[in-house]
């Protein structure tokens, strides 16, 4: 059986037409969908109740408040009766009418199959040139930091298919929103193929992405690359990653002020500042520690020098007392990341 999740928060706009058209699309299939609801203002949850009346294979979970999309996803696949999991949007912008496809790749014998906005025949439709950016980044920062995740084209999908003995014995720890990178990073699957669909704007309701939600992204990247990857291997790709996220905030400031030469200059200030070097010598204390070249205890001293004689060329001031204080916070914070 096919268990469908729609986690759910103020979708009462969309979800009857969903339910309808998934419905049409799968009338030939056994499958239930499993509603995860985080208390909606709107009555979504009731709706669905509503509906389940109708179809009779809607089953609704509850939350108490607003937690998160990925935990939604995590909370319905945990009381999913299904051997295969579908994944999907509430907000009609994963057409239902791909999950045909989809399951017939499953059973040619894929283990996880995705919905692909960057396969041939893929497309975004009324994205901005910095939200099409911001995707690009965020699955080229995934392939740097995963490399699991290069099997597919695009990482950052919330629209996919996978047989439930993929996670077999494994605990996924989700932050954000996008589930699909633990499951290719931390999932039991041996072959994964990518269908091309078109991601279309909402039509109704607004969107929930915001600030908070790509760094929970980058958060995520964070922690479960230290766990994954040798971690001196990971180090040397977040080095390599921030060119990448350089390139982007570049791209951003041109659009912003018209002019890439200025945007260059606003970048290199930036750039060359207290924070980012104080940044770039914890990634660097923390490949010391990780490859033995230095004890614990006289690890933290030589970063919070390093940076500090770093800090003083390059900017020509020494640091204030509050930045000292700071410095030796990040420096005990990258010894305990480390561990």
């Amino acid at each position: 059986m096919l268990s469908i999740i729609l986690p759910t928060y103020q979708e009462e706009e969309n979800i009857l037409e969903l339910v309808a058209r998934i419905n049409q699309s799968l009338n030939s299939y056994s499958y239930e969908l499993v509603v995860v609801d985080d208390n909606s203002p709107d009555g979504t949850a009731k709706l669905a109740e509503e509906l389940n009346k109708t179809y009779g294979n809607i089953r609704v979970l509850k939350r108490p408040r607003k937690i998160g999309l990925a935990s939604a996803i995590v909370d319905g696949i945990e009381i999913a009766r299904g051997d295969v999991i579908a994944v999907m949007d509430a907000d009609l912008q994963h057409t239902p009418e791909l999950l045909p496809e989809m399951l017939r790749k499953i059973k040619e014998g894929y283990d996880v199959v995705v919905a692909s906005r960057y396969v041939d025949g893929g497309k975004v439709e009324g994205w901005s040139l910095w939200r099409r950016l911001i995707s690009r980044g965020a699955i080229l920062l995934a392939h740097i930091l995963l490399p699991k995740t290069r099997i597919v084209k695009d990482a950052m999908s919330g629209y996919f298919v996978f047989e439930k003995n993929v996670l077999d014995e494994i605990r996924l720890n989700p932050i954000g929103y996008k589930l699909l990178v633990e499951v290719l990073a931390k999932g039991k699957w041996s072959k994964v193929a990518e269908v091309p669909y078109t991601f279309k704007p909402r039509r109704r309701g607004k969107s929930k992405l915001g600030l908070k939600d790509a760094t929970s992204y980058i958060l995520f990247l964070i922690k479960i690359g230290v766990k994954i990857v040798n971690t001196t291997i990971w180090i040397l790709g977040v080095i390599f990653a921030l060119p990448t996220l350089n390139a982007m905030c570049w791209g951003y400031a041109t659009i912003e002020v018209g002019n890439p030469q200025l945007a260059l200059n606003l970048l290199f200030k930036l750039t060359f500042n207290k924070w980012f070097i104080m940044s770039i010598a914890s990634i660097l204390s923390l490949a010391l520690r990780e490859m033995g070249v230095l004890a614990d205890r006289f690890l933290l001293s030589l970063s919070a020098v390093a940076t500090i004689l770093v800090y003083t060329f390059m900017l020509g001031e020494a640091p204030t007392l509050m930045e000292w204080i700071v410095i030796m916070l990040v420096m005990s914070g990258v010894l305990m990341i480390g561990r």
